[in-house]
Protein backbone atom coordinates (compact mmCIF):
# COMPACT_ATOMS: atom_id res chain seq x y z
CA UNK A 1 0.00 0.00 0.00
CA UNK A 2 1.09 3.92 -0.65
CA UNK A 3 1.98 5.59 2.55
CA UNK A 4 1.75 8.93 0.45
CA UNK A 5 1.52 9.87 -3.26
CA UNK A 6 1.17 13.06 -4.71
CA UNK A 7 -0.09 14.20 -8.46
CA UNK A 8 1.32 17.10 -9.75
CA UNK A 9 1.10 19.64 -12.98
CA UNK A 10 2.89 23.00 -12.78
CA UNK A 11 3.57 25.67 -16.26
CA UNK A 12 6.06 28.16 -15.95
CA UNK A 13 7.45 30.89 -18.15
CA UNK A 14 11.43 32.20 -17.92
CA UNK A 15 13.78 33.79 -20.29
CA UNK A 16 17.58 34.14 -20.07
CA UNK A 17 19.15 37.65 -20.88
CA UNK A 18 20.07 38.60 -24.37
CA UNK A 19 23.17 40.33 -25.18
CA UNK A 20 26.35 41.03 -27.42
CA UNK A 21 29.06 38.56 -28.63
CA UNK A 22 32.00 39.22 -26.59
CA UNK A 23 34.03 36.93 -28.44
CA UNK A 24 36.43 38.85 -31.09
CA UNK A 25 39.58 36.87 -32.03
CA UNK A 26 39.88 37.90 -35.68
CA UNK A 27 37.47 40.75 -36.03
CA UNK A 28 36.23 43.69 -33.64
CA UNK A 29 33.01 44.13 -35.24
CA UNK A 30 31.91 40.51 -34.30
CA UNK A 31 31.21 41.81 -30.48
CA UNK A 32 28.97 44.25 -31.90
CA UNK A 33 26.54 41.47 -32.82
CA UNK A 34 23.43 41.50 -30.50
CA UNK A 35 21.40 38.39 -29.59
CA UNK A 36 17.97 38.46 -28.01
CA UNK A 37 16.65 37.11 -24.91
CA UNK A 38 15.45 33.61 -25.48
CA UNK A 39 11.81 33.08 -23.73
CA UNK A 40 10.20 29.65 -22.93
CA UNK A 41 7.06 27.74 -21.43
CA UNK A 42 7.87 24.56 -19.54
CA UNK A 43 4.88 22.55 -18.54
CA UNK A 44 5.30 19.59 -16.37
CA UNK A 45 2.97 16.63 -15.17
CA UNK A 46 4.31 14.25 -12.61
CA UNK A 47 3.77 11.92 -9.31
CA UNK A 48 5.86 11.62 -6.41
CA UNK A 49 4.63 7.98 -3.90
CA UNK A 50 6.53 6.59 -1.33
CA UNK A 51 4.92 2.97 -1.10
CA UNK A 52 6.16 -0.33 1.16
CA UNK A 53 6.28 1.72 4.38
CA UNK A 54 8.52 4.22 3.03
CA UNK A 55 10.87 1.80 1.68
CA UNK A 56 10.43 1.95 -2.45
CA UNK A 57 10.27 6.20 -3.73
CA UNK A 58 9.19 6.89 -7.28
CA UNK A 59 8.49 10.00 -8.40
CA UNK A 60 8.65 10.18 -12.28
CA UNK A 61 7.47 12.97 -14.75
CA UNK A 62 6.63 13.91 -18.18
CA UNK A 63 8.28 17.45 -19.39
CA UNK A 64 7.67 19.53 -22.35
CA UNK A 65 9.48 23.10 -22.93
CA UNK A 66 8.93 25.03 -25.79
CA UNK A 67 11.73 27.63 -26.36
CA UNK A 68 11.61 31.17 -28.14
CA UNK A 69 14.41 32.65 -29.87
CA UNK A 70 16.83 29.54 -28.75
CA UNK A 71 20.33 31.00 -28.00
CA UNK A 72 22.83 28.67 -28.71
CA UNK A 73 26.41 28.74 -28.88
CA UNK A 74 27.99 28.61 -32.64
CA UNK A 75 31.07 28.77 -34.83
CA UNK A 76 30.66 30.55 -38.19
CA UNK A 77 32.98 31.24 -40.75
CA UNK A 78 32.75 34.99 -41.99
CA UNK A 79 32.38 36.61 -45.83
CA UNK A 80 35.79 37.54 -45.21
CA UNK A 81 37.22 34.26 -44.06
CA UNK A 82 37.80 34.76 -40.27
CA UNK A 83 35.98 32.40 -38.06
CA UNK A 84 33.60 33.90 -35.11
CA UNK A 85 32.00 31.78 -32.47
CA UNK A 86 28.88 34.10 -31.77
CA UNK A 87 26.02 33.32 -29.37
CA UNK A 88 22.74 32.90 -32.03
CA UNK A 89 18.86 33.11 -31.90
CA UNK A 90 18.57 29.82 -33.59
CA UNK A 91 14.72 29.87 -33.58
CA UNK A 92 11.72 27.89 -31.79
CA UNK A 93 12.18 24.41 -30.15
CA UNK A 94 10.53 21.92 -28.58
CA UNK A 95 12.05 19.24 -25.93
CA UNK A 96 10.31 17.08 -24.14
CA UNK A 97 10.57 13.71 -22.19
CA UNK A 98 10.19 11.24 -19.09
CA UNK A 99 12.26 11.97 -15.95
CA UNK A 100 12.56 8.83 -13.29
CA UNK A 101 14.21 9.31 -9.73
CA UNK A 102 13.68 5.37 -7.85
CA UNK A 103 14.90 5.09 -4.54
CA UNK A 104 14.47 1.38 -2.94
CA UNK A 105 15.49 0.05 0.81
CA UNK A 106 15.42 -3.91 0.20
CA UNK A 107 17.14 -4.46 3.51
CA UNK A 108 18.23 -2.58 6.10
CA UNK A 109 21.60 -0.12 5.12
CA UNK A 110 21.35 -1.25 1.63
CA UNK A 111 19.99 1.44 -0.66
CA UNK A 112 19.69 1.14 -4.70
CA UNK A 113 18.70 3.75 -7.20
CA UNK A 114 18.32 4.49 -10.59
CA UNK A 115 17.38 8.36 -11.78
CA UNK A 116 17.11 9.58 -15.67
CA UNK A 117 15.53 11.21 -18.13
CA UNK A 118 13.93 8.83 -20.75
CA UNK A 119 12.18 9.15 -24.52
CA UNK A 120 13.50 12.41 -24.73
CA UNK A 121 13.25 14.44 -27.87
CA UNK A 122 14.32 17.96 -29.04
CA UNK A 123 13.27 19.01 -32.16
CA UNK A 124 13.59 22.61 -33.81
CA UNK A 125 9.83 24.30 -34.81
CA UNK A 126 11.34 26.95 -37.11
CA UNK A 127 15.10 28.14 -37.77
CA UNK A 128 16.52 31.22 -38.27
CA UNK A 129 17.58 30.54 -41.76
CA UNK A 130 21.05 32.10 -41.25
CA UNK A 131 22.08 30.50 -37.81
CA UNK A 132 24.24 27.48 -37.81
CA UNK A 133 21.05 24.68 -37.52
CA UNK A 134 19.66 26.18 -40.14
CA UNK A 135 22.77 25.38 -42.52
CA UNK A 136 24.26 22.31 -40.81
CA UNK A 137 23.23 20.37 -43.91
CA UNK A 138 24.39 21.89 -45.83
CA UNK A 139 28.14 22.36 -44.42
CA UNK A 140 28.34 19.11 -42.59
CA UNK A 141 24.91 16.59 -44.10
CA UNK A 142 23.17 16.46 -40.86
CA UNK A 143 20.13 17.74 -39.84
CA UNK A 144 19.87 19.44 -37.09
CA UNK A 145 19.06 18.47 -33.80
CA UNK A 146 18.82 20.44 -30.38
CA UNK A 147 21.87 19.74 -28.59
CA UNK A 148 22.71 18.03 -25.54
CA UNK A 149 18.98 15.97 -26.19
CA UNK A 150 20.03 12.68 -25.91
CA UNK A 151 17.03 9.76 -26.19
CA UNK A 152 17.98 8.75 -22.63
CA UNK A 153 20.61 8.83 -20.30
CA UNK A 154 20.62 7.44 -16.41
CA UNK A 155 22.31 6.51 -13.39
CA UNK A 156 21.67 3.47 -11.30
CA UNK A 157 23.65 2.42 -8.18
CA UNK A 158 23.44 0.93 -4.56
CA UNK A 159 25.03 1.93 -1.37
CA UNK A 160 25.10 -0.58 1.51
CA UNK A 161 26.67 0.69 5.23
CA UNK A 162 27.32 -1.68 8.23
CA UNK A 163 28.59 -1.03 11.61
CA UNK A 164 31.01 -2.37 13.31
CA UNK A 165 33.20 -2.49 16.41
CA UNK A 166 35.43 0.33 14.41
CA UNK A 167 32.09 2.78 13.33
CA UNK A 168 30.45 2.26 10.39
CA UNK A 169 31.63 1.20 7.17
CA UNK A 170 29.88 2.10 3.88
CA UNK A 171 30.68 1.01 0.00
CA UNK A 172 28.78 1.91 -2.99
CA UNK A 173 29.00 2.04 -6.86
CA UNK A 174 26.94 3.46 -9.91
CA UNK A 175 27.01 3.28 -13.65
CA UNK A 176 26.07 6.26 -15.76
CA UNK A 177 25.10 5.54 -19.46
CA UNK A 178 24.12 7.94 -21.89
CA UNK A 179 23.00 7.49 -25.86
CA UNK A 180 24.25 9.54 -29.22
CA UNK A 181 23.89 13.18 -28.89
CA UNK A 182 25.26 16.18 -30.43
CA UNK A 183 27.10 18.71 -28.55
CA UNK A 184 26.86 22.22 -30.10
CA UNK A 185 24.19 24.32 -32.49
CA UNK A 186 26.53 23.86 -35.44
CA UNK A 187 25.58 19.79 -35.40
CA UNK A 188 29.10 19.11 -36.13
CA UNK A 189 29.86 16.54 -34.01
CA UNK A 190 28.24 13.79 -32.66
CA UNK A 191 28.85 11.78 -29.10
CA UNK A 192 28.61 8.45 -29.96
CA UNK A 193 26.73 7.29 -26.50
CA UNK A 194 29.05 5.96 -23.31
CA UNK A 195 28.79 4.08 -20.37
CA UNK A 196 31.23 4.91 -17.04
CA UNK A 197 31.21 3.80 -13.63
CA UNK A 198 32.27 4.99 -10.03
CA UNK A 199 32.98 2.99 -6.99
CA UNK A 200 33.67 3.97 -3.27
CA UNK A 201 34.69 2.20 0.00
CA UNK A 202 33.81 4.52 2.90
CA UNK A 203 34.72 4.25 7.04
CA UNK A 204 33.36 6.70 9.27
CA UNK A 205 35.14 5.84 12.69
CA UNK A 206 32.96 7.97 14.86
CA UNK A 207 30.86 11.32 14.04
CA UNK A 208 33.70 13.17 13.54
CA UNK A 209 36.04 10.91 11.68
CA UNK A 210 36.43 9.23 8.78
CA UNK A 211 38.33 7.96 5.77
CA UNK A 212 36.80 7.58 2.12
CA UNK A 213 38.62 5.41 -0.85
CA UNK A 214 37.31 5.93 -4.54
CA UNK A 215 37.62 5.43 -8.00
CA UNK A 216 36.12 7.41 -11.05
CA UNK A 217 35.77 5.80 -14.28
CA UNK A 218 36.73 2.56 -12.75
CA UNK A 219 36.50 0.68 -16.28
CA UNK A 220 39.17 3.64 -18.09
CA UNK A 221 36.93 4.56 -20.98
CA UNK A 222 38.08 6.44 -23.42
CA UNK A 223 35.27 8.90 -24.47
CA UNK A 224 34.96 12.08 -26.18
CA UNK A 225 32.58 13.60 -24.12
CA UNK A 226 32.40 17.31 -26.19
CA UNK A 227 33.44 18.93 -29.09
CA UNK A 228 33.51 20.49 -32.04
CA UNK A 229 35.51 20.18 -35.88
CA UNK A 230 37.10 22.57 -37.89
CA UNK A 231 39.57 25.54 -36.95
CA UNK A 232 39.82 26.03 -33.32
CA UNK A 233 37.81 23.33 -32.98
CA UNK A 234 38.91 20.75 -29.96
CA UNK A 235 37.87 17.68 -27.91
CA UNK A 236 37.23 17.11 -24.16
CA UNK A 237 37.55 13.54 -23.38
CA UNK A 238 36.03 11.35 -20.54
CA UNK A 239 38.66 11.63 -17.88
CA UNK A 240 40.79 8.26 -17.30
CA UNK A 241 40.49 6.32 -14.32
CA UNK A 242 41.11 8.20 -11.11
CA UNK A 243 41.81 7.13 -7.77
CA UNK A 244 41.11 9.40 -4.46
CA UNK A 245 41.91 9.09 -0.67
CA UNK A 246 40.36 11.54 1.40
CA UNK A 247 40.39 11.95 5.37
CA UNK A 248 37.35 14.36 6.56
CA UNK A 249 36.79 15.80 9.92
CA UNK A 250 33.13 17.46 10.89
CA UNK A 251 33.32 19.74 13.57
CA UNK A 252 30.48 19.52 15.74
Amino acid sequence: MCSSDLLYFSAASGFKSGGYNGIAIFNPNDAKAPYFPEKNWTYEFGVKTDMLGNRLRINANYFLAKAEDLALNATVTNSDGTVAFPVQNSGKATIQGLEAEITAVPADGLTMFLSGTFAMDGKYDTLNPTSSPANSLKNFGVNPVVPQTPNFSFTVGFDYGVDNSYGRTTVGADWFTTDDYVTAATNDFKVKGYSTGNAFVNHAFNDNWSARVSVKNFTDEYVITTGSRGFLGGFIPLRPREYMFTINYKMD
